[in-house]
């Protein structure tokens, strides 16, 4: 018997099973060259303005060395799904500050 089957409703919303499942996924990518304070500021603002807010998602994580952060649905109506890995994937590879853009699998973003 499954997880799923062993919980009610209330349960499965509680724990995040079943239909309440919710996903994420991994962003990485290395800096192709020296970025000051001010570009990396308005690297960081274009990313949360024009891509995660935008679309309804939320974005632990941030820049140093290298871009590196999880990206998981801050909307109720909002279910992550492959369209929006390719949505982060192709905004991403489109920065020149960045370079070897890897985009992690969709994964349970609560058990994972």
């Amino acid at each position: 018997m499954g997880a799923i089957n062993r919980h009610n409703r209330r349960q499965r919303k509680k724990k995040h099973l079943g239909e309440f499942q919710e996903f994420g996924f991994q962003v990485d990518a290395d800096i192709s060259g020296p970025m000051n304070e001010a570009d990396r500021d308005s690297f960081v603002d274009q990313f949360l303005l024009e891509l995660i807010e935008a679309n309804g998602l939320g974005f632990g994580g941030g820049i140093n060395n290298t871009f590196s952060g999880y990206i998981v649905a801050m909307k109720a109506n909002v279910k992550i799904d492959e369209t929006h890995r390719e949505l982060v994937r192709a905004w991403l590879e489109r920065q020149s500050m960045l370079k070897n853009v890897v985009i992690g699998p969709l994964q349970d973003a609560w058990y994972n």
